[in-house]
Formats: C-alpha cells, structure tokens, sequence
C-alpha cells in the first residue's frame, strides 16, 4: 500500500511540475513591467453600462456630464475604475485619491497589472 501511495504521489507531482505557471492562465503580465492603457475614469456603478446618460436619465442628481456622473457616484460609495474603451475591459486602479482628479477624463494610465487591476505609475489626461 505505501508504495502505492509513493508512486501516485510521484505522478501527481510529475504532472504539477509539467504544467506551467499559473499566471500564464490568468493573463497578467509581468508584475515588473510597464503597461500603458487608454481609457475613460469612470466609477464602478456607470462601467457595466459603460454609459452615464442611464444614470443621469434615471437619477438627475447625479450630474449633467460624464464628470459630475462619476464624482457623485464616488460620493455614495462607488469606486473609481479606468474603462478601455477599445476592449471594454475595466480594470480596477489602485491609488483612488491621484486618479479622482481625472473622474470622466479620457486618460492614458501607466502601471503594472495586478490581479486586482492597476497598480498606477503615472496617468496622463488626453486631449
């Protein structure tokens, strides 16, 4: 029986060895480099309609424009996320308070990708 056990034993750690790293499954990328992504600042009650005018028609208090959309969400408790408009991908970005100056800006966002989003280096605002 014990060398039963060794020898499955010995299988199962040929076959975790063959395979390769988990991260590869996940799509993150380096943690230790640099990625660039266009995007719009938005909040994370706007991005999965990836609109703010339902928000506005639904609830006018909200604001009149991207902006005001988005810094009023974040006043009742939404987070604020970088949504790539060519993807539609939204990644949550690390450092709240340096990016709550570009709320509804289209920025460009340097960082490292985590599990959990962005971890931002630098966020540039475009045109």
């Amino acid at each position: 029986m014990t060398a039963y056990l060794t020898r499955v034993s010995l299988a199962l750690a040929a076959i975790a060895l063959s395979l390769p790293p988990l991260a590869t499954f996940s799509g993150q990328s380096n943690p230790t480099t640099l990625q660039a992504i266009v995007g719009e600042v938005t909040d994370t009650m706007c991005a999965p309609s990836k609109s703010h005018s339902n928000m506005i028609a639904r609830k006018p208090n909200m604001g009149h424009d991207a902006s005001s959309c988005v810094k009023e969400c974040a006043k009742i408790g939404a987070r604020y996320v970088l949504l790539d408009n060519k993807t539609g991908k939204v990644y949550q970005v690390d450092d709240q308070t340096r990016i709550a100056q570009f709320a509804g800006q289209r920025v460009k966002v340097t960082g490292t990708l985590t599990a959990g989003g962005i971890k931002v280096a630098n966020i540039n605002m475009i045109g």
